[in-house]
């Protein structure tokens, strides 16, 4: 007989840990939903970044929001002690039955939450491991290793894009696989008519321009094509199809845009025929999914703005480099990623080079010729590789790489023992200034009695 197999029991409350940025948190959508429908009595509770609350309702009904200030992947848990003491004060009150890290990658923020519910099931995502650049501080603010605090691990593929990825989360919290679903967000009319005042003062019609995301570097700044071959694509859009563009972007991004805009007027040669330019504010998420979902088509190296396209199901062209490649293939019906694959692929954004020489190989031609292929009817979605790069050269790369990514992990290494030596010296200095104000303690004993004697005498 088989053996009779009982899942995981179901919550009363659960606290998921996603502190990750905007296209992570479109892709983790479906996670989301599934858990909710199969979980309709649980008090589901997800700490996200404060950046992106408005975004969060379009994600999953149901659930209670816990924003924070906190960017642990730019700051250790030294940064902000106070956001760091209310965050586990919140998790312990709460009393959760289960947390689960569900980052895209490891970090000391994760660790410090989930070790405030120790009566909790615990499960992260990925292999056990600490947080690679603040887990030194992280053991020494809070005694914290990764390893110790989480009591499951789910591994992860890397074969398959983060949303198929994510749902292995899923099946290992419930017990029982489940469908893999495409990440879908359905707007709010107050964002869709905000939206359309949007397009009416810039002279656009619903479904008749092209949205272009050629910024998105708020976190990486290496991750952009270069300026000009966005503005002479631009122009072709102009010139062949007759549509115009909306430029989109975050305020802070205004300066790079407002000069790729003159770039493109001038490319174009009419400045009536001029890309329109939209700029964000904090709050205005929901917008941007709006303005995205009522355009023809979506181009950009932006991966954020291109899942919201995605999931809004607008056909996507996206310029892809080799960072996280092909971590973040969107789950678009259709559409073309134009990638150039190179030896040092699977950087992370740490470039050995300095400049992304991964999306400097791909040309204009190349992205032109999938803006014209997707918007005569391509059905599907498609992976379109380039090749400019010799043998030899592909070589001396890969030799480069392999040589940075040694020599920056002995560096990292040896920051944390660096770290872990001044907090000892620190320590060593607190303990010698605590016994010397013991002695001057003692010191004035003595010579208190010693005056005391000296008038018994």
């Amino acid at each position: 007989m088989s053996p009779t197999y009982s899942p995981p029991p179901t919550p009363r409350v659960a606290v998921l840990l996603k502190v990750d940025t905007l296209g992570d948190l479109v892709l983790f959508a479906p996670v989301l939903q599934a858990l909710r429908v199969a979980w309709p009595q649980t008090k589901l509770s997800v700490v996200i970044r404060r950046a992106y609350v408005d975004l969060a309702p379009l994600l999953a009904p149901g659930i209670d929001w816990i924003p924070t200030s906190l960017d642990p992947f730019a700051a250790g848990p030294d940064a902000d002690p106070g956001e760091v003491h209310r965050l586990r004060e919140l998790i312990t009150a709460l009393q959760p039955d289960l947390v689960a890290a569900t980052t895209s990658r490891r970090n000391w923020l994760e660790v410090a939450l989930a070790a405030a519910a120790p009566q909790a099931r615990r499960v992260a995502q990925g292999a056990a491991a600490d947080d690679a650049f603040f887990a030194t501080r992280l053991r020494l603010a809070l005694g914290l290793h990764a390893s110790n605090v989480f009591t499951e691990n789910v591994p992860t593929s890397g074969a398959e894009p983060d949303w198929r990825t994510n749902f292995q989360m899923v099946d290992a919290l419930l017990g029982r696989p489940v469908e893999r679903v495409a990440p879908r967000l359905a707007l709010t009319d107050a964002a869709r008519n905000t939206a359309a005042d949007v397009l009416r003062s810039n002279d656009l019609q619903p479904g008749r321009y092209i949205v272009c995301a050629a910024a998105g570097f708020a976190n990486v700044r290496l991750k952009t094509w270069p300026a000009e071959r966005f503005a002479k694509a631009i122009a072709h859009l102009q010139a062949a199809h007759g549509l115009p563009t909306l430029l989109i972007g975050h305020k802070n991004e205004r300066a790079y845009l407002t000069a790729l805009r003159a770039a493109a007027i001038a490319a174009i040669g009419d400045k009536a025929q001029a890309p329109r330019l939209w700029l964000g504010h904090e709050g205005d998420l929901s917008t941007l999914a709006a303005l995205i979902a009522g355009s023809k088509l979506y181009f950009g190296n932006d991966t954020g703005a291109m899942h919201l396209a995605a999931a809004v199901d607008i056909p996507v062209v996206a310029i892809f480099g080799g960072g996280t490649w092909p971590r973040f293939v969107p789950a678009a019906r259709r559409g073309i990623a134009v990638v150039h694959p190179l030896p040092c692929f699977g950087c992370s954004w740490d470039c050995a080079f300095g400049e992304a020489p991964c999306l400097g190989a791909i040309s204009a031609d190349s992205a032109i010729a999938a803006l014209d292929r997707t918007l005569d009817g391509l059905e599907g979605f498609e992976v379109r590789t380039e090749n400019h790069i010799s043998d030899e050269t592909r070589r001396m790369m890969g030799k480069a790489a392999a040589t940075y990514r040694a020599s920056s992990a002995d560096h990292l290494d040896r920051q944390h023992k660096l770290e872990e030596l001044t907090a000892l010296d620190l320590e060593k200095d607190a303990e010698i200034a605590a016994l010397k104000q013991v002695c001057d303690e003692r010191v004035k004993t003595i010579l208190i009695l010693d005056g005391n004697v000296r008038r018994f005498q």
